[in-house]
């Protein structure tokens, strides 16, 4: 049955592919020294609407969440959110964009697509796992 994490995971996916696209239309028009600013600017844009997005949705919602609460969680939880919003998106972000210059949006997409497998191969490596059936029904797929 579908449900709503069909849906977002659709439109995820969706919004990733654009980004893609329109990274490197913005990467023609942005010079190479403002790389740097431009991923700054991309970063804090998200952040300003994800913070935007929780006021409204947790805050503002049924969540039963006050402002203290959050900032109580944010203050609790200072290093991972460094970290995440850091290393794991900014940082990214940040390499993406200066990788995306001298690729374009087709083959970075197909660079992209497989994520999965450089997940598997360095999970074998370095944590000696290995794919179940399902695993392997779904790599052949």
């Amino acid at each position: 049955d579908w449900n709503v994490g069909d849906t977002w995971s659709i439109a995820a996916a969706a919004a990733s592919a654009m980004f893609i696209l329109r990274l490197e239309k913005a990467n023609e028009k942005v010079g190479d020294g403002d790389t740097a600013l431009f991923s700054a600017v991309s970063i804090w844009c998200v952040a300003l609407g994800s913070a935007a997005w929780s006021l409204l949705v947790v805050h503002g919602g049924d969540a039963g969440l006050t402002l203290q609460d959050m900032i109580a969680t944010l203050k609790d939880n200072a290093f991972p959110l460094v970290y995440l919003g850091g290393v794991t998106t900014a940082l990214t972000n940040f390499l993406q964009t200066v990788g995306q210059r001298g690729v374009s949006a087709e083959k970075a997409s197909l660079i992209y697509a497989l994520d999965p497998v450089w997940g598997a191969i360095f999970a074998t490596a370095l944590l000696d796992e290995r794919l179940g059936t399902f695993g392997y029904v779904g790599a052949g797929l």
